[in-house]
């Protein structure tokens, strides 16, 4: 379409409106519609998941054997476990990104309120809170902060795109957010996850092009 017309991409001023509208199209299409998955991505889920179910069938047969249990009873529940999780990996990715844009922080909010309802209401296991009992299953509240906080940090970092390289007190919020729930993440005594989620949310900023002085400031603090 463009040699009719006479337009070469590869000279197109990323100023001009053509350039604009374009950016514009395509910024919308990605907010409102669903993406085409990234075939490499998932060929190298589908293989990770088979590595795992092998993993978990070659170190459970003789440990079910010894139960006097069916030798693929571990397997069996982890194939189901990983099937209802492919489920709901299928029903999120047809949810709009606009949802989870608009209820970011609402999203935040309720890990907040799980990180001390754990603190003051979950079992102790060997000193550490980290369960919450629902009935027969034990949640682990930091798995849901984990996508609370990766979720949050994105709908932050698309608003204030055009703020965070240059505007200082844009990225100190965020960091204020992380830090509220590493704190109360590590009260819990899971550094494993503070640590996860702290590195996650600082590579989601290195992407997003924040201020590179800045950026290795706060990430060698942290």
């Amino acid at each position: 379409m463009s040699k009719v017309i006479g337009i070469d991409n590869s000279r197109l001023n990323k100023t001009s409106p053509v350039a604009n509208f374009r950016q514009t199209q395509q910024n919308y299409n990605r907010w409102s519609g669903l993406v085409k998955p990234d075939m490499t991505l998932m060929i190298c889920l589908g293989l990770l998941m088979l590595i795992g179910l092998v993993m978990v069938m070659t170190a459970s047969i003789p440990l079910a054997g010894k139960n006097g249990d069916w030798v693929f009873s571990y397997l069996f529940k982890q194939s189901i476990y990983m099937a209802l999780g492919l489920i709901i990996g299928a029903i999120v990715y047809h949810i709009p990104m606009q949802f989870w844009y608009k209820n970011a922080k609402y999203f935040l909010m309720l890990a907040i309120v799980l990180l001390l309802a754990t603190l003051l209401f979950a079992r102790e296991v060997n000193g550490a809170h980290r369960w919450i009992k629902l009935g027969p299953v034990n949640l682990q509240v930091s798995e849901f902060v984990r996508i609370a906080m990766i979720v949050y940090a994105a709908s932050f970092l698309q608003r204030y795109q055009n703020q965070i390289y240059k505007s200082l007190p844009a990225m100190f919020r965020l960091l204020a957010v992380l830090g509220v729930i590493a704190v109360l993440i590590l009260k819990q005594r899971d550094f494993g996850s503070a640590a996860v989620i702290s590195a996650t949310v600082l590579g989601m900023m290195f992407l997003a092009g924040v201020c590179l002085v800045r950026f290795f400031a706060c990430a060698s603090g942290v």
